[in-house]
């Protein structure tokens, strides 16, 4: 398993290309199947996280906006790894809906 990013301060996780290979699939198939919130998914920035403040039961998939407008997605990697590309559309499609819908809040 390659890792293409070392660990940051802040909770960050390794970027695994197996990972962002499988996240990338799923954001493509939203995109054919539902281009502008397909769009929305592709504008987002993935980030891996060890999301040390949750439960480790909790640890999923979310997003925020920071910056004034920047859409960020942190998932927990164990919880991608748990998933088939099928599954990892839906998750990906519950949450980009959390944006348009202006239902994200800073973390």
């Amino acid at each position: 398993m390659r890792q293409i990013a070392a660990t940051v301060p802040g909770g960050r996780a390794p970027v695994d290309e197996k990972q962002a290979d499988r996240l990338m699939k799923a954001r493509c198939r939203l995109m054919m199947r539902e281009p502008w919130y397909g769009h929305v998914a592709m504008s987002m920035v993935w980030i891996p996280s060890q999301m040390s403040w949750m439960a480790e039961n909790r640890r999923t998939m979310g997003v925020r906006i920071v910056n004034g407008g920047e859409i960020q997605c942190l998932y927990y990697p164990p919880f991608i790894e748990t998933l088939n590309i099928k599954e990892l559309y839906a998750v990906i499609q519950h949450d980009r809906a959390y944006c348009p819908s202006s239902l994200c809040s800073h973390w």
